[in-house]
Parts: C-alpha cells; structure tokens; sequence
C-alpha cells in the first residue's frame, strides 16, 4: 500500500518535470530532492533485513532505476535526474 503511494508520488513528480520541460521552466531543486528522496525510499525501504524481500528489492531497482529513472536520462525530457540522484 505504502510503495504504491511513493510510486505515485513519484510518477507525479515526473509529470510536473515534463510539465516545466515543456513549458521551459526550471526544476526547482526542492522538487528533484523530493524525487530523489522517494526513488531512494521506494527501493530502499526493501533492505530492512528481511531475507524474503530481497527479491522485491531487484523488482524495484529494475522498475524504478532501469524504468523510470534510465528513461528519463535517455530522453532527456526532464531533469529531475539530478547529480544527487546519479551519484545513488
């Protein structure tokens, strides 16, 4: 329940990183924080010990940095991809 919510928030993150994109505004660098903040939560929240989210954990690197986050460095539609976000 709680991951579906981050996924969302992150989702809406992006859609307002389009949204300046398009409209030639900056990302306001609170906004990439907040996007790197969650991406980390979203996949991080998975390696509390529990030996039988391990498998979880790797679905989630896969969707969120090889998905999302690739995607949008590829594309270059956003650039909510801060260093901070790169460097993790």
């Amino acid at each position: 329940m709680v991951s579906e919510v981050l996924e969302k928030i992150l989702a809406i993150l992006e859609k307002i990183g389009h949204i300046n994109n398009n409209q030639g505004l900056p990302i306001p660098n609170s906004t990439k924080k907040a996007y790197c903040g969650v991406a980390l939560d979203c996949t991080a929240k998975y390696l509390a010990g529990d030996p039988n989210t391990y498998a979880k954990y790797l679905e989630a690197v896969d969707r969120i940095w090889r998905g999302h986050i690739q995607d949008m460095k590829k594309s270059k539609a956003s650039d909510l991809v801060c260093e901070q976000l790169r460097n993790r």
